[in-house]
C-alpha cells in the first residue's frame, strides 16, 4: 500500500483531492435526499 502511494502522480493525486473537494463540499443530489431521508426518519423537520 505505501510503495503504491509512493509511486503515485502527484499530480493525479491533486485532481483526486480536486474531486475529492468537490464530493465533500458540494454533495451529490442523491446523497443529500438520502441524508434528508435519514433526518426525516430521526424526526428533524
Amino acid at each position: 500500500m505505501m510503495s503504491y502511494e509512493l509511486e503515485f502522480d502527484p499530480r493525479a493525486l491533486q485532481e483526486w483531492r480536486k474531486l475529492d473537494f468537490v464530493f465533500v463540499r458540494i454533495p451529490h443530489p442523491r446523497a443529500l435526499l438520502a441524508l434528508r431521508g435519514t433526518a426525516a426518519d430521526a424526526g428533524v423537520p
